[in-house]
């Protein structure tokens, strides 16, 4: 069932009319359902047919409530009249009434079936029926808009066929403001949220956003495009509030239509390319400084602004494809008009925000950063279809290394590249923390010091060269053991419980200097149905001595050594000169 439908639905039961007409497609679907049901002893094939021949000529559905049986029928007496009525037409169906005073697909008659306090509601293109001849001809039958309900924004795909629909609030009341929501704001199967929105009309209340639902006069409904714009607007100017905003008119050279008039395009370099129609743009850019970007586009779609020098033309191009832009753009172009160009003048109009000239070419660095990055990935992206058994071979580490740098490679995605990438002189494998896995030992499947020990030794040589990481839980020869018999065996199977006797062998072990984040992280880790402890250590700015005989032992891959002596000495003064230089000298 369609959101409108939904939404037609839930008024009827909220407002409480006694009585209701649906026409068109909501008639159709509920006469349908209601009709099936009384055939259930009949085969799907006779089920199909029967309904098909039964509402074939039939229109209108009454309902005197929700829970009430349907009376389904192809014509209504013109001196009835109802509380409640839902129209959704679609063009393709024609009217059902045969008068001059057609509107939208669906003639003002419909309305005339109206008891004097009743209203309608009305799934209509939102441009024609608000601000076009529709409207006009329904005042002039004294019939008034006083709410509309946006619906879900079509594709762009879809908008080359069809406009945006909302639903349409009709009374014979006049009243001086319009009530606007957008039910699109929520779930289609959460009515909380459009119960507040109909409450809050009812109670003629005015919400806080578009999601409850705004009084608003009706001069300032466009579409609802546009509102959900200026909305986005002004959620996202926030983040500019250190820029300066003005017009593009404000800082406009020229403007030109034509591929001639851009001949000198060298000798004009702060120029930028805007698109000419944003619905028949498809796949192209809403703004560019690529001149030869533009040349291969099939037409010239482009108009092309020449800046002064308050604005640099590459970080125009970036602020109009941004969401603060592309939303301010798709404002000034619905109220301009509904078919998605752009004018001269309408370019003019449209505001930008923009900082310091240092700023922009930080932020044009930035972007060409970006771009340069997307096309390696398309690249790559070609690679694994042409060849995937090369590319996974040579080049799937290259994009972990990418998505790392991005923040984008989550703990576990980490983890598992440090384990298909081995042991280093930064990683160590360890099969457990201290529970004894030979078979043949004494203590077989029992917690170890010794274990234990080797653990925090090489915690203590990370920590003394350049940092490192453990992973417990994963075998040398690098496949996941994990550590859930040792956490059953020895701990309870509690995590919380293990980390507080890890906390305290690092002091025992290590000193209380290095039980803190600045030293050493760790956490329990998800991978491959298991779970392995990763402790992260950090390169220390002074010595971390192991033990009870306070060992100095660093990493030599793929060995720890113990300092002592001249090498001991001269290693601190290398490694750790501030410390050197208070302590030792």
């Amino acid at each position: 069932m369609k959101i409108s439908q939904k939404f037609a639905l839930l008024i009827s039961s909220l407002s409480k009319k006694k009585e209701a007409l649906y026409v068109g497609d909501l008639a159709w679907t509920l006469g349908r359902e209601e009709y099936i049901q009384g055939l259930r002893r009949s085969s799907e094939k006779d089920k199909l047919k029967l309904v098909n021949e039964y509402i074939s000529n039939r229109h209108y559905l009454i309902k005197s409530s929700l829970k009430d049986k349907s009376k389904y029928i192809n014509s209504i007496q013109k001196d009835k009249k109802f509380d409640y009525i839902f129209i959704d037409i679609h063009c393709h169906q024609g009217s059902y009434f045969h008068d001059s005073r057609h509107v939208n697909h669906f003639e003002v008659e419909h309305l005339d079936l109206l008891s004097k306090k009743g209203f309608a509601l009305v799934v209509a293109n939102e441009d024609e029926f608000s601000n076009g001849k529709s409207k006009g001809v329904l005042q002039d039958n004294g019939y008034y808009i006083n709410a509309i309900f946006g619906l879900p924004l079509l594709s762009t795909r879809q908008k080359r066929l069809l406009k945006d629909k909302s639903i349409f609030f009709i009374t014979r009341q006049k009243t001086s403001t319009l009530f606007v929501a957008d039910l699109s704001k929520h779930h289609s199967d959460d009515y909380s949220g459009w119960k507040k929105i109909v409450a809050n009309f009812f109670s003629h209340k005015s919400g806080a956003d578009l999601s409850q639902g705004l009084n608003i006069k009706k001069d300032d409904f466009y579409t609802f495009n546009t509102l959900r714009s200026i909305e986005r607007v002004g959620e996202l100017s926030s983040y500019y509030d250190e820029y300066i905003e003005q017009e593009i008119g404000e800082i406009l050279v020229s403007i030109e239509e034509s591929i001639d008039a851009v001949d000198d395009f060298k000798k004009t370099r702060n120029g930028v390319f805007i698109i000419k129609n944003i619905l028949n743009a498809k796949d192209l850019v809403t703004a560019t400084t690529d001149k030869d970007y533009v040349e291969n586009c099939n037409s010239w779609p482009y108009y092309y602004a020449v800046l002064n020098n308050s604005v640099l033309a590459d970080y125009a191009a970036i602020f109009l494809q941004s969401h603060l832009g592309s939303s301010l753009v798709q404002g000034i172009t619905n109220i301009v008009n509904h078919s998605g160009n752009l004018t001269t003048e309408s370019i003019k109009e449209i505001p930008i925000f923009f900082p310091p000239i240092a700023v922009q070419k930080k932020i044009i660095r930035a972007n060409n950063k970006i771009v340069e990055l997307q096309e390696s990935i398309n690249q790559f992206r070609n690679n694994l279809s042409l060849n995937p058994g090369k590319f996974i071979n040579e080049s799937i580490d290259k994009i972990d290394d990418m998505l790392d740098q991005v923040g984008k490679l989550n703990k576990t995605d980490k983890v598992r590249q440090m384990i298909e990438r081995g042991e280093s002189a930064t990683v160590e494998f360890k099969q457990t923390y201290g529970l004894e896995t030979n078979p043949k030992h004494p203590k077989y499947e029992k917690s170890t010091d010794i274990l234990k020990e080797r653990v925090f030794e090489q915690m203590s040589a990370f920590l003394n060269s350049y940092g490192g990481v453990l992973l417990i839980g994963v075998h040398d020869e690098q496949y996941v053991t994990g550590m859930e018999k040792e956490l059953s065996v020895s701990y309870g199977k509690s995590h919380d419980k293990f980390k507080l006797k890890f906390i305290e062998k690092i002091s025992e072990y290590l000193g209380k200097e290095f039980a803190s984040p600045d030293h050493i992280e760790y956490d329990f880790i998800p991978i491959d149905n298991h779970e392995i402890f990763q402790i992260k250590c950090n390169r220390s700015l002074i010595p971390c001595r192991f033990g009870k005989e306070e060992r100095l032992v660093v990493q030599e891959d793929p060995r720890i050594r113990t300092l002592k002596g001249e090498d001991e000495m001269r290693y601190i003064s290398k490694h750790f000169p501030e410390y050197f230089a208070s302590h030792l000298t």
